[in-house]
């Protein structure tokens, strides 16, 4: 959506259709049920995504609130990358340590010269 409202009207590459916002509203209707981590961060941007369906493709050929809108997208894109990008916990680290373990010493036991 940012992408897209970034090209002024009239451009090549600024017509959008309608399901870009419903796809918005899709994604934005299943996100709470996705969460299986309680996270607020994500139930915070699942509610702000909703908040940028509240316009229709009409509204948004209007330059000043297709800024603003855009903007509003940039912004929400930057956070959900943000997000996506988990740290490590101790739990995963021993997880992954152990499954490199369990291949590590699979891998020894297999006679290579057969």
């Amino acid at each position: 959506m940012a992408d897209k409202l970034a090209v002024p009207v009239g451009e090549k590459g600024s017509i959008f259709r309608d399901s870009l916002i419903s796809n918005i509203r899709d994604i934005a209707e299943v996100m709470p049920g996705l969460n299986i981590t309680n996270d607020p961060q994500l139930d915070a941007l699942a509610a702000k995504a909703m908040q940028l369906t509240a316009y229709t493709a009409e509204d948004l050929k209007s330059s000043g609130l297709r800024a603003e809108v855009q903007k509003r997208a940039a912004e929400l894109a930057g956070m959900f990358t943000t997000v996506s990008q988990p740290t490590p916990t101790v739990c995963q680290n021993t997880v992954d340590t152990s499954i490199q373990d369990a291949a590590a010493a699979v891998l020894a036991g297999i006679n290579w010269d057969e």
